[in-house]
């Protein structure tokens, strides 16, 4: 572990990059989702699949287990329920179905035993359930499948 903080490194003077790249980016998913409906059939479907739980939603993450300092563990956590809020805005903007991949992933997220977490904190192999490659935060071959199962299920609502 290093003594760095990621939110040290991403606040400054109160201002949270992470947060102003969010509001950049909602804008252009809400332009993406308009670009797609105006070159699709006229009932066109579209669904934004937000993200799942990468880390735990306790404040103070698992360390020693994962290395990150506390106050960055409850600030990525802050942050990706940013990240789905946002999702859920632009695709309420733009009539689009939000998937719900977050709900069914806790108690999955990066602190969980490698047979059972969707997501991989460090290395560039994933375990779960077999060998592949992994990159942090972000989901490995068991979130991909329950992400896909998500998306299944709401493909199959309609």
């Amino acid at each position: 572990m290093t003594n760095r903080s990621c939110k040290a490194a991403h606040v400054r003077g109160g201002a949270d990059d992470i947060t102003a790249a969010f509001a950049v980016a909602e804008p252009k998913i809400e332009a993406v989702i308009t670009a797609v409906r105006a070159r699709a059939a006229r009932d066109v479907r579209i669904l934004i699949v937000n993200y799942l739980e990468a880390v735990p939603d306790n404040g103070r993450g698992c360390f020693p287990t994962v290395p990150v300092l506390p106050m960055d563990s409850a600030w990525f956590t802050q942050k990706f329920r940013q990240l789905n809020a946002m999702l859920a805005t632009a695709a309420r903007h733009q009539n689009a179905q939000l998937v719900d991949t977050y709900t069914p992933s806790i108690g999955h997220n990066v602190c969980t035993p490698a047979p059972t977490r969707y997501v991989e904190f460090v290395g560039v192999v994933s375990s779960n359930p077999a060998f592949s490659l992994a990159a942090p935060l972000h989901p490995n071959i068991g979130g991909a499948h329950a992400q896909a199962r998500a998306v299944i299920a709401a493909v199959a609502r309609r």
